[in-house]
C-alpha cells in the first residue's frame, strides 16, 4: 500500500499528471510549480513571470479544446455530413475526448473515449502480431535456408578448412624458414 502511494507521489512528481489536470488544478499553488517545471527557454532561464505566461498559456490551449470539442460534436451531432468531411472531424473528435475534462454523463463523449481505447489497443496488437508473424517467418526462411543449403554449405565449410590449413601450414613453414635462416646465424635459440 505504501509503495503504491510512493509510486503514484513518484509519477506526480515527474510530471505523469500535467496534461490530465482540471484548469483549476493548474492555477492552483501546486499546479504552476508542477506544470512549468519542464518547460524552459531557449537559453534555459524561466522566471516568475515566465511561469505565469506558461500556465496561462495552458490554459488557453485546454479552453480551445473544450471549445474546439463542443464545435465539432455539436456539428457532428446536428448535421449528416459526406464522409469527406465527417471522417477527419471523426478523428479529431476521438483525438480530443482524451484531451479534454471527463465528461462521464455526456453519451457521446463514453463513446468517442471507447472507440480511441479500442482503436488504441488493436493498433498495438496489429503491432504486435505483424512483429510476432514477421519474426516468425525470418526464423522458419533461415531454417528453410539451412535445410536447402546445408549440404552445399558443409561441402564450402570442408573446402575453406583444407584452404586454411595449408595456409597456415605455408607460413608456419616460411616463418621457421625465416627463423633458422636469420635467427639462428646471431646464435639466438
Amino acid at each position: 500500500m505504501a509503495a503504491a502511494a510512493a509510486l503514484r507521489y513518484a509519477a506526480k512528481r515527474l510530471g505523469g499528471g500535467v496534461l490530465k489536470r482540471s484548469k483549476s488544478a493548474i492555477v492552483s499553488d501546486e499546479g504552476p510549480r508542477l506544470a512549468t517545471r519542464l518547460l524552459h527557454t531557449p537559453n534555459g532561464a524561466t522566471t516568475v513571470d515566465g511561469r505565469k505566461a506558461a500556465v496561462s498559456h495552458l490554459i488557453r490551449i485546454q479552453e480551445k479544446k473544450e471549445e474546439l470539442y463542443n464545435l465539432v460534436a455539436d456539428f457532428e451531432r446536428t448535421y449528416k455530413a459526406p464522409m469527406s468531411i465527417s471522417w477527419p472531424n471523426g478523428a479529431l473528435l476521438h483525438q480530443l475526448s482524451t484531451q479534454i475534462e471527463p465528461r462521464p454523463s455526456d453519451p457521446y463523449w463514453r463513446m468517442l473515449r471507447r472507440g480511441q481505447r479500442k482503436f488504441s489497443f488493436f493498433g498495438a496488437v496489429g503491432v504486435l502480431s505483424v512483429g510476432i508473424s514477421t519474426g516468425g517467418s525470418f526464423g522458419y526462411g533461415l531454417l528453410w535456408l539451412k535445410k536447402s543449403y546445408s549440404k552445399e554449405l558443409e561441402g564450402w565449410h570442408s573446402q575453406k578448412k583444407k584452404e586454411l590449413e595449408g595456409w597456415h601450414c605455408q607460413k608456419k613453414k616460411e616463418l621457421d624458414d625465416w627463423w633458422n635462416k636469420n635467427m639462428r646465424s646471431t646464435g639466438a635459440k
